[in-house]
């Protein structure tokens, strides 16, 4: 205890240092910049360099066309394609869209009984309209119309939730689509297993997806971005093949959806306190994309959403999210 309280008391005195100096009116050197908890020293120019070196790659990624092609399978790929190009668009609309009590943001109840709002509609639209052009999709079925719906084409189908947990929008948190591609016309009598495809996509501060597929191992992660050449397109900004809770120094992650069932739900309510008595990380944001992402990207941490009876049922639907997400 007192060697901890004594390093605690120097972390202490460097931050009242370098409060000092800032009040004083006093500059740090124009050419070094403190970084870290033990003051250590970065210089600008080696910051610039690992940052051009970050340029550079991007530069370098492998695009979404490129990345198609590899697939083998021009039908998926396809699908893919207008799903990637709906994401481009809805992106866009939710980065303009109105959020005020009365035109953007507006919910009444969907088909499944959810808190249904504008945003949701029109991201349901851009997907029906992208994948019915494609000419490679028999059948879609989304949580805003969770039925089988044939759109003339052939080889896939389709099933989606166009816009998870759209009530944040309006303050800006980060939001995200789930979706799954399967082989035939069918959304019936299928598994997680048999999915051609799978990905969950992300709107924040990033616009991003993950998509598996069942040709390939591991999870690549696609950046939308115009830093090449100045033209918004996707690339490929990453890939994950584990997720491994046995990491050295990194607390895991718990990220409680539907919290509100631990007032019915005593093993759950057990649950969150195993969690907390052993300091896990408290890494949750309110939608079921964003908190299964970050498990992927971070390669640790667990993600529970389960029921609570009347008060708070559970919301993730199978065919919608839960085995796309799986599968990912």
């Amino acid at each position: 205890p007192g060697v901890a309280m004594a390093a605690r008391s120097r972390s202490l005195l460097r931050g009242a240092a370098l409060l000092c100096v800032v009040a004083a009116g006093d500059s740090l050197s124009a050419h070094r910049v403190a970084h870290g908890p033990l003051g250590r020293v970065v210089s600008r120019h080696a910051l610039r360099a690992r940052a051009l070196g970050m340029v550079q790659l991007e530069a370098k990624a492998l695009t979404l066309s490129n990345w198609l092609e590899d697939l083998g399978n021009p039908g998926l790929a396809r699908t893919l394609e207008a799903i990637f190009s709906s994401a481009a668009e809805v992106a866009g609309k939710i980065r303009t869209s109105s959020c005020d009590s009365v035109e953007g943001c507006f919910n009444t109840l969907g088909a499944l009984d959810d808190e249904q709002f504008a945003i949701d509609l029109l991201a349901n639209e851009v997907m029906y309209e992208r994948l019915s052009s494609a000419g490679t999709v028999a059948t879609i079925s989304s949580t805003q119309d969770p039925y089988e719906i044939p759109i003339g084409g052939r080889g896939f189908s389709v099933a989606f939730d166009p816009l998870d947990s759209a009530a944040s929008v309006d303050v800006n948190f980060a939001v995200g689509s789930s979706w799954g591609v399967w082989t035939g016309s069918k959304l019936t009598g299928i598994k997680g297993r048999d999915l051609a495809a799978a990905g969950l996509t992300i709107y924040g501060p990033r616009t991003a997806m993950l998509v598996a597929t069942g040709a390939r191992a591991g999870v690549d992660e696609f950046v939308l971005t115009d830093a090449i050449d100045g033209v918004w397109q996707w690339v490929v900004s990453n890939r994950f093949e584990t997720i491994d809770e046995d990491q050295p120094f990194r607390r895991a992650i718990f990220a409680p959806g539907n919290l509100r069932a631990t007032a019915g739900n005593a093993g759950y309510r057990e649950l969150i306190d195993f969690y907390i008595e052993r300091c896990y990380h408290l890494r949750y944001s309110g939608g079921m994309v964003p908190d299964v992402l970050q498990l992927v990207i971070k390669g640790r941490g667990i993600f529970a959403n389960p029921d609570g009876g009347a008060p708070a049922p559970a919301r993730i639907r199978l065919l919608y999210e839960a085995a796309p997400a799986a599968f990912v």
